[in-house]
């Protein structure tokens, strides 16, 4: 597996965990770790153009912010 891929796998499950995407479990926010959240699924966007990335990066962002 390369390192793109690690790295959408292991944000696809941050998103799954904290209540982001894809999951019935109650939101989770924690300013520190939603930091690097926003940061980490940018970089899959910038390597892939893949539009998810960004949605969830600014997803983020709009519930950080509530």
């Amino acid at each position: 597996m390369d390192k793109i891929e690690l790295i959408k796998n292991i944000m696809t499950e941050f998103a799954e965990d904290t209540g982001l995407s894809g999951s019935n479990r109650p939101k989770r926010r924690y300013l520190w770790t939603d930091a690097f959240g926003v940061c980490n699924f940018l970089g899959p966007y910038r390597r892939t153009g893949e539009q998810k990335w960004l949605e969830l990066a600014l997803l983020l962002v709009d519930q950080v912010h509530i």
